[in-house]
């Protein structure tokens, strides 16, 4: 026999024990103890005994009832939850499931040679007498004898099927019931209805649901299970009211008294989403009905016929993501429906597979009939007027309940965020959200109206009541929209068309209807996508741990302008090659290779050099479109250019900002002002910034830009102060990923800071000439194409072409994050412009004459706080900063090999400092040795 839930809880949870030891923890010190423990804290003295009573743990409480409680009823007392709930919240927490729908729990199935007698297509049977009490188990709590006679199920001993000359025997099992159920139906042949029957098999332990239903016989395309025992409900009512009337007419005694006959249809029947449910629901003295598929239409005419023989239509839908969805269809289309809903907290419960509980037979196997009548009573219909009888009359009114229930059911709500208390109302459609105004409101119910073409009446009612709008909107219902679209392996990006899954391997295109996650309206590109062939390919050496790309195509116009971005070595190939070639061979070569990265007339290191700058752009614009963060890989993007300049020059214009902006297409940039040099001074600095932005940039930010400031944001939480509302800390994971743009390199160059940027450097191929530079003539984006990108006139295709490299971008990225490898670029440019940064040009001006290769002050130890007095004698910087400043100039000279090598005397390689001691004083020193002398012919 089948084990009780109690009995399997039991045996999963140490003969109870477990579930004790979750309750009340201190009772592990007197388990197998002659010894009583204290169950409340404000106990003098312990009072409570564990003792195993058969094959059950249980507490007695002597400072309470004194009875000895099991484990269940342990729950029931802490947690103030009936039998049933307490049983499967215990279930669920101790993960205990039953083997009930299995692969392993199967019928018997037997294959035999049919006979002669036996024809091809013949279809036989046997039933039991009777249900087994398992059996009624398996459909519900609900169900009796009584209920499946009603609806003409039997139990099967065998059913049997002929084909091909074999005979296919499927037999019951004890733990493995069949059941079938005769469905009648009428169908008019001429002026002849004729009731006819069509069987269907149900097996509900299948562990393949595709197998559980097998039918036998014509069924009707439009089939509505339950609806013929309605009508024989129906018509027995009208025949008995019919009855009644008759003997009120006939009755000669009473002449004076009036009886009015009962209403004749049924007072409700109740649509519910599957066999046990249904079933469930007429063990419980309702009407059911029942599609042979969740997914069935009920149509105009089935509802008129229903409608025609109850008061009142519910409907029960499960709460899956389907369900709930089928559920709002039906109510939006047959608005008197009134739809009774499952209670979410439900999903916390799981069924006898693990997974979380969804219908009414799992309600009702953890509440009881009574609760259902409760759900009955909250039922709503989304028709939100109703007419009121009065002696006077009657009159039309609105009822809000109802219209909430009408506006939730539309996608009309409110999102409120708990930490700034800000309410943002919102009306949802498929996955897409957007933030509404109460008049907005106001237009959707008339414009609903409208188009049901519902009378002048109730239309002027919504025009003149003050419910209907803004006054409305603060009883919305709190949504809870998912709008995470992402996971550490994946993006979804979302198009005017469609929304797409990216991960390292595919590009999986999702229809709304399949979508579990929300977004922002806002958010959605505002043009449509179709996948084409990729516009390059990646290979990874194991090996050397990097990766190669090969350039299939350049149609994007995006990736076009990065290739130009990234040509480092522009004028050695396309100027000063002129000298060596004909004007036109040049003009020429530079129609040809308009759009390549790897020219013939550049060395191969140069064409590796600019490939790698290349790449990191296709790496950064990776990152920034995967919204997923990782503590332990937290970078904040900093965006330069390449060309090298002095302390206080920027150039500009070579396409930063536009790289950044273009991003705006599919995710939330939000940009500050890096040129403000009080912009950190701003208490409401990152007002606009919330947990749906993606990318905070700071553009153009100025020589001194305070990047202490933002650089917590790139590892930790954003604090949120907006006007007029509470400060809001924003978590990490939900927090924008940080861009900045500038002319400059970062201040410092320490592993704190470098480690947590990635760095992009732009070439000058975009330029603009001045009176101050020596470029030959102005080269902006738009004249190189010959018309602006990104503009209205900007054409469908080559969008297309610039969404699917970026997709190319994230795919690699992807790639490259699996194999946590980070693709920062050529770093020699870039240390060379921060050591000017950190330098300034009077140190180096300094440094230059101080330490000249033919001077006294190079290859032999120098007293550091001499060296440093001769540079600043007031003091004004510190020792640190002025050996900083040493060791960028050395970094960047020429003539300079190494600052403090190791093989000097006195050199700690833990502190990398040299000291000595001369004279009995100990002091440092400093080192700088140049390329051109000899180490032994060193000053020692």
């Amino acid at each position: 026999m089948k084990e009780s839930l109690v009995t399997q809880l039991y045996n999963a949870t140490n003969s109870g024990l477990d579930i004790i030891y979750y309750y009340y923890p201190q009772a592990r010190d007197v388990e197998g103890q002659n010894k009583k423990f204290k169950i409340r804290t404000s106990d003098k003295t312990p009072s409570a005994s564990l003792k195993k009573f058969g094959d059950v743990w249980k507490v007695t409480d002597f400072g309470d009832e004194g009875s000895a409680l099991s484990p269940v009823e342990i729950c029931m007392k802490e947690e103030r939850k009936e039998f049933r709930e307490a049983l499967h919240i215990l279930l669920s927490r101790f993960n205990v499931t039953s083997n009930a729908i299995s692969v392993d729990n199967k019928p018997e199935i037997i294959v035999v040679d049919a006979t002669e007698d036996e024809k091809e297509g013949d279809f036989t049977f046997e039933f039991r007498e009777k249900f087994t009490p398992f059996e009624l188990s398996v459909l519900g709590p609900c169900v009796t004898q009584q209920t499946v006679d009603r609806y003409m199920y039997y139990s099967v001993v065998w059913y049997a099927k002929v084909k091909n000359r074999k005979k296919t025997i499927i037999r019951s099992t004890e733990t493995y019931p069949i059941f079938m159920r005769e469905c009648k139906y009428d169908k008019v042949d001429g002026d002849v209805k004729i009731t006819k029957t069509f069987r269907k098999l149900y097996q509900p332990l299948n562990a393949d649901k595709g197998y559980r239903f097998f039918y036998d016989g014509e069924k009707p395309k439009d089939y509505i299970n339950g609806l013929s025992e309605l009508k024989v409900a129906y018509d027995k009512r009208c025949k008995e009211i019919d009855n009644q009337a008759e003997l009120v007419h006939d009755d000669k005694k009473t002449p004076d008294t009036t009886i009015v006959p009962k209403e004749r249809k049924l007072p409700e029947a109740i649509l519910a989403s599957g066999e046990r449910d249904a079933l469930n629901i007429a063990g419980m003295g309702y009407f059911p009905l029942w599609m042979n598929s969740e997914t069935a239409h009920l149509t105009d005419k089935q509802y008129k016929e229903i409608m025609g023989m109850v008061e009142k239509l519910y409907n029960i839908p499960d709460i899956d993501d389907t369900g709930i969805k089928k559920g709002i269809e039906l109510a939006l289309e047959y608005i008197d429906t009134y739809t009774i809903e499952l209670p979410l907290s439900l999903k916390e419960y799981k069924d006898n597979r693990g997974k979380p509980r969804k219908d009414l037979r799992d309600f009702l196997d953890i509440k009881s009939p009574s609760d259902f009548k409760d759900l009955m009573k909250m039922a709503n219909p989304c028709r939100f007027w109703e007419r009121i009888y009065t002696k006077e009359g009657s009159r039309v009114e609105i009822n809000t309940v109802y219209l909430l229930h009408f506006l939730r059911y539309n996608g009309f709500g409110k999102i409120t965020d708990v930490e700034s208390e800000k309410v943002t109302y919102i009306h949802v459609e498929n996955y897409k959200v957007k933030e509404i105004s109460g008049k907005q409101i106001r237009n959707f119910i008339i414009q609903f109206l409208e188009e049901r073409k519902v009378e002048t009446e109730i239309r002027n009612l919504v025009l003149n009541s003050r419910r209907t709008g803004v006054s409305l909107m603060d009883d919305l219902k709190d949504f809870y929209p998912n709008f995470c679209d992402y996971t550490p392996n994946s993006q979804v990006l979302f198009f005017a068309n469609t929304a797409l899954k990216v991960s390292k391997d595919n590009v999986e295109e999702i229809k709304g209807k399949d979508l579990n996650i929300f977004v922002w309206e806002k958010d959605i590109a505002k043009h449509n996508f179709k996948r084409i062939a990729k516009s390059f390919d990646f290979t990874f050496d194991k090996e050397d741990n990097e990766f190669d790309f090969e350039i299939k195509h350049t149609k994007s116009h995006y990736f076009r302008f990065l290739i130009n971005a990234s040509r480092i070595y522009w004028r050695e190939e396309l100027e000063n090659s002129i000298s060596e070639s004909s004007m036109e061979d040049t003009l020429k070569y530079c129609k040809e290779n308009k759009w390549k990265i790897d020219g013939s007339r550049l060395t191969h290191d140069q064409v590796q050099e600019q490939k790698a700058h290349l790449l990191n752009k296709i790496y950064t614009i990776g990152y920034l479109l995967h919204r997923y963060k990782s503590f332990s890989k937290g970078l904040g993007v900093w965006v330069m250019e390449n060309k090298i300049t002095e302390e206080d020059e920027s150039s500009g214009g070579s396409g930063k900002s536009f790289m950044i902006e273009f991003l705006r297409n599919l995710c939330r940039v939000d940009t500050m002002d890096g040129r403000n040099k009080k912009l950190t001074e701003n208490q409401f600095l990152m007002d606009r910034i919330d947990e749906h932005t993606d990318i905070l940039r700071i553009d153009d930010a100025h020589r001194y830009f305070d990047f202490d400031f933002f650089y917590s944001m790139i590892t930790g939480t954003m604090v949120v102060n907006a006007k007029n509302v509470k400060s809001k800390e924003i978590s990490f994971k939900d927090s924008a990923k940080l861009v900045i743009t500038s002319n400059f390199p970062p201040k410092e160059k320490d592993s704190s800071t470098m480690r947590r940027l990635l760095l992009t450097v732009f070439s000058d191929y975009y330029h603009k000439r001045t009176d101050e530079n020596d470029y030959n003539e102005d080269r902006t984006i738009g004249n190189d194409f010959g018309y602006d990108l990104h503009d209205d006139l900007y054409k469908d295709e080559y969008w297309n072409e610039d969404f699917n490299f970026c997709v190319d971008c994230l795919q690699f990225y992807l790639n490259a994050a699996e194999k946590s490898v980070i693709i920062q670029p050529p770093m020699t440019n870039i240390n060379r412009r921060i050591n000017i940064h950190r330098m300034g040009d009077e140190f180096r001006e300094w440094a230059e004459v101080f330490f000249s290769e033919e001077g006294p002050n190079v290859n032999r130890p120098l007293v550091k706080s001499e060296v440093k007095d001769s540079y600043d004698p007031k003091g004004k910087i510190g020792s640190k900063t002025f050996k900083n400043k040493l060791i960028a100039f050395c970094q960047n000279s020429e003539h300079i090999e190494a600052f403090n090598p190791e093989d000097v005397k006195g050199y700690d390689p833990r502190s990398r400092r040299i000291v000595l001691t001369e004279e009995g004083k100990t002091q440092e020193y400093i080192y700088i040795r140049t390329k051109s002398k000899d180490p032994g012919n060193e000053i020692f």
